[in-house]
């Protein structure tokens, strides 16, 4: 409530499109947001929602490429349960990092395959494209959903989302072009080399996460927007203590709030903590 408040305070609309951009803090949230969400087009998902034909073009039979399909999709599936567990346990960057990593790894050595003509290399690229597709699903898939709804401010938050579903959307339409020529044996034929390609798009999307993708977890609304007001790196908003009430009350202050100690009991402190004065640790 307190968080909603403030940011009404800023200005007399409820927010607008312009407003996601219009000022350096908002502008950075929504930036963050909408790469987020491009990063689950970067990462060589194109490669696993095109598996079976993939496979066939790697020189799998046609029977095995069925198969490891599905083994693929079942192991998406246990991936995305054990997400749930990892998320209590790790924050989101680490998992949207980690499984980044792991993709951009698999990728490049799906690609090295893709040079030989051997069925080893050929079964080697299946098994890997399943490895791809558990440590997906375990991070980036899932935690993107967390980060887009966290990252944009409470008065912003629903046009900030299709903004960055519209930048995934967009995104979406390229690299699934791009995945049929490099599959397609009458187009480029890359077949199991368009790894180097994705692993080169993964790398970079790994490295924009490094420096730009801050971590939210264990936060609430009204940290998170003192830490992108102050501006806070994004490899210090773990490591940033914040008092748990003086933010709040700084806030109730501005919208005039009678008795701020009443309002922060009953919609701020089973929330966390935040505060506009921040030390590291």
């Amino acid at each position: 409530k307190v968080t909603i408040e403030k940011e009404k305070k800023l200005s007399d609309s409820e927010g607008s499109y312009w407003d996601c951009l219009k000022d350096s803090v908002n502008r950075r949230r929504t930036r963050i947001a909408c790469l987020c969400w491009v990063g689950q087009t970067t990462c060589g998902t194109s490669l696993i929602g095109n598996s079976t034909y993939f496979y066939e073009k790697a020189g799998v039979g046609t029977d095995t490429a069925f198969t490891f399909s599905i083994i693929q999709y079942c192991l998406g599936i246990a991936a995305t349960f054990l997400s749930w567990w990892a998320s209590k346990y790790f924050g989101r960057f680490d998992l949207y990092a980690f499984g980044l990593a792991i993709q951009t790894v698999s990728l490049f050595i799906i690609g090295g395959l893709g040079c030989s003509d051997s069925h080893g290399a050929e079964m080697g690229s299946g098994s890997l494209l399943m490895v791809l597709s558990f440590f997906y699903n375990l991070g980036i898939a899932p935690v993107v959903f967390c980060l887009v709804s966290e990252i944009p401010s409470s008065r912003l938050r629903t046009k900030s989302i299709i903004l960055a579903r519209n930048a995934y959307n967009m995104a979406s339409i390229v690299t699934t072009v791009l995945i049929m020529y490099q599959l397609n044996s009458e187009k480029w034929n890359w077949g199991a080399k368009s790894g180097f390609f994705w692993g080169g798009l993964c790398f970079a999307t790994l490295v924009w996460a490094v420096i730009d993708l801050p971590e939210t977890a264990g936060r609430t609304f009204i940290e998170i927007n003192e830490l992108f007001r102050l501006g806070v790196p994004a490899r210090k908003f773990k490591s940033t203590k914040v008092d748990p009430f003086a933010a709040a009350k700084a806030a109730a202050a501005e919208i005039n709030v009678k008795d701020p100690k009443e309002d922060l009991e009953t919609s701020v402190v089973d929330e966390g903590r935040s505060t506009p004065s921040v030390v590291n640790k």
